[in-house]
């Protein structure tokens, strides 16, 4: 009997703790089962880091329904953990499409494109292109395709409907303004890594290039364009690197080849134990024009920047625009067993000169300013702003409303009568209710207004600036 109380008590004891651990549990906010630790034959040859993945591998109860595995997670978060932006695990569909970008290479219809809420908003179209030929236009917002809504995606989300294989057709719906129009274009394979023109002003004749990317076939499409330039007598030549985030080093010493005499030095690298390697020009060609002129804005990186920084020491180019975004570090990819990449930073790059330019950036010869597509423009919000409000929205809409002439009158963020009745003026204009109440619909009006504006050349500052000096 006495045996019988003593296995009640200790029941009741057990229960009370139970519930007592389910309280403090659901009080703070968690529940904790403390694990036994793992014994020290266990742990024999295992760092940390090995207990970890261990227990999370065998242990860990899965509840957020990513389709992602454990151990890419777990990769991934130990590269986060390092705080470097530029170093990252990629799974191998993810290194795919990197070098992809990089190399400018894909299949789909020609666009350059930037997510709003309603969906892809075209800011560029390929020349000759399917988009060209179904009429598309920058300012464009693709808000479907096939049948599926692109609104609230991603970049890379829109990029899986967008893209496809070569020679498949895609069914599209436009948003032009007001207007809602539905389109087909065939899909094809497009290199979209550099364009260029001829062009003339002043009784000169100048050559112009954007390179959007460096990649491994970048060098050979630019001198394409140096050939045709040479075949015309160019002697003015600019060199368009706005948003050109960088990409493969060899790609850049490949393209300052173009320019330089052989065996001259291009740039050099310095890893973290200070070893030293030395790029020169590898290269028997060698193109020279009177005045050179790079064009660069804050998304001017890497590659782009150290091409940029070569020039200007060795040609004497002038840098045009804004500062550069200031990254004057290389990453190394190394792939991993299963196919997948990683890439972290491992060195520093230098001009001829010995500058390094990391988290400074360069600082044009000529300040312009911008009048590109900024990222704050395609911030989306739900509220409405009215007169006497504050907020970092109204700033962004103040400033579009400059850019495109309708003189708000301020840019500081406060909503004033002047702001509201600038804004009913653009609401006039392009068949929006006429309020003068800031809502996302008329700034993502304006970001169309504005992206179609600037894929002229009369609107382009930089572009303009550069022609008064040639």
């Amino acid at each position: 009997m006495e045996l019988n109380k003593r296995k009640k008590n200790l029941l009741i004891k057990y229960i009370v703790i139970g519930v007592l651990c389910l309280a403090l549990g659901f009080g703070s906010g968690y529940l904790v089962f403390h694990n036994s630790d793992a014994s020290a034959e266990d742990k024999t040859n295992m760092t940390v880091v090995d207990e970890v993945v261990e227990l999370l591998n065998n242990n860990w109860l899965d509840t957020t329904d990513s389709k992602t595995s454990i151990q890419d997670r777990m990769i991934a978060g130990l590269v986060d953990g390092l705080g470097d932006s530029h170093s990252s695990y990629m799974s191998t569909q993810e290194n795919k499409e990197f070098n992809s970008d990089i190399n400018g290479n894909y299949s789909g219809i020609g666009v350059y494109f930037s997510p709003v809420h309603s969906g892809a908003l075209l800011t560029g179209i390929i020349e000759g292109s399917s988009a060209e030929k179904a009429g598309l236009k920058a300012g464009d917002i693709i808000t479907d395709a096939d049948n599926k809504s692109l609104s609230g995606m991603t970049s890379t989300e829109m990029q899986e409907y967008i893209k496809g294989n070569e020679g498949t057709e895609v069914s599209l719906k436009i948003k032009r303004l007001q207007q809602t129009l539905s389109v087909k274009a065939v899909r094809n394979n497009f290199s979209s890594d550099v364009t260029y023109y001829v062009g003339t002003t002043t009784n000169k004749i100048y050559g112009y290039v954007n390179i959007s990317t460096f990649g491994d076939t970048t060098a050979q499409h630019v001198e394409k364009a140096l050939k045709e330039f040479k075949k015309q007598n160019v002697s003015d030549i600019i060199l368009d690197l706005r948003g050109n985030g960088g990409g493969y080093i060899t790609a850049a010493r490949d393209l300052l080849s173009l320019f330089n005499e052989k065996g001259e030095t291009l740039f050099t690298v310095k890893n973290k134990k200070g070893q030293t390697e030395t790029y020169k020009d590898n290269s028997k060609t060698h193109y020279a024009f009177s005045n050179g002129y790079i064009l660069m804005n804050s998304g001017t990186a890497s590659a782009s920047e150290l091409c940029a920084g070569t020039f200007k020491e060795i040609q004497g180019y002038k840098l045009i625009g804004q500062q550069s975004y200031g990254k004057g570090t290389i990453q190394a990819q190394t792939n991993l067993s299963d196919g997948s990449v990683l890439k972290y930073t491992y060195a520093k790059w230098y001009t001829p000169k010995g500058v390094n330019i990391n988290k400074k950036g360069w600082t044009p010869d000529v300040a312009v300013e911008d009048q590109s597509l900024l990222s704050a423009y395609f911030t989306y919000y739900s509220d409405k702003f009215y007169v006497d409000n504050v907020n970092n929205s109204i700033i962004v809409m103040e400033k579009l409303l400059d850019v495109l002439g309708y003189n708000p009158g301020r840019t500081d963020g406060y909503f004033s009568q002047g702001v509201s009745d600038a804004l009913k003026r653009f609401e006039q204009d392009h068949g929006l209710t006429v309020d003068g109440v800031l809502e996302y619909s008329d700034q993502e009006c304006m970001v169309s207004v504005l992206a179609e504006r600037l894929s002229h050349k009369e609107y382009d500052n930089s572009l303009q600036k550069v022609l008064t000096l040639i």
